[in-house]
């Protein structure tokens, strides 16, 4: 081999070593870029409920959440009654305090409703099942044994477990919406007590 040919064959060996020395020198894991957190990723991972719509509620503290849904539960299980009464009621008098009665609990119950939906905490749309059968054994009575049970058991009583329910979270919330509904509906049903005392004393 001339010493030309030589030269050509120690400057391709050079040129091969270089390229292989740098190929070898490139990370084998190439880092990946990251992923923002978005759509069902971004999820509150709340234990009241998943994603935004019931996250944990901003000013209500777990005392007032289970105010509010008891509040609720009482509204729907009285309009429910005041509706059966204003059906099955053959007197008069009965049936005027369960008409007052009606209105009163649905503008409550619609207050209400405006503070779960300030706070982003929905409300309960269904009896429970211990108001139902409450009201299936009002259904099953009829004439004067169902006046004196609806004026019994929903006049007196339940509005009495009602107002010393308000009482209690009046004291007890420092949130302002929740204590604004609270100023306003308790004189209601201390009026609907007075009504229901005098409805009772025949």
């Amino acid at each position: 081999m001339n010493t030309r040919k030589f030269a050509n064959v120690l400057l391709a060996l050079g040129i091969l070593s270089s390229f292989a020395s740098a190929h070898s020198a490139e990370p084998t894991d190439k880092p990946r870029p990251t992923r923002s957190m978005t759509g069902a990723d971004a999820r509150n991972n709340n234990p009241e409920g998943e994603g935004l719509a019931k996250s944990a509620p901003s000013g209500l503290g777990k005392a007032d959440r289970a105010f509010i849904i008891k509040a609720a539960e009482g509204s729907l299980f009285e309009l429910a009654a005041a509706e059966l009464a204003l059906k099955k009621s053959s007197d008069a008098r009965v049936k005027q305090y369960a008409a007052a009665m009606a209105k009163e609990h649905g503008a409550a119950l619609k207050g209400l409703k405006q503070v779960g939906v300030n706070h982003n905490y929905p409300l309960p749309e269904e009896l429970t099942q211990e108001s139902a059968k409450r009201l299936d054994r009002l259904k099953d009575l009829s004439g004067q044994e169902f006046d004196n049970a609806f004026k019994s058991d929903v006049g007196l009583n339940a509005n009495e477990e009602d107002t010393k329910l308000l009482k209690r979270a009046k004291r007890a919330t420092r949130n302002q919406d929740l204590g604004a509904w609270i100023d306003q509906t308790l004189p209601v049903l201390q009026k609907q007590m007075q009504r229901a005392t005098q409805l009772a004393k025949g």
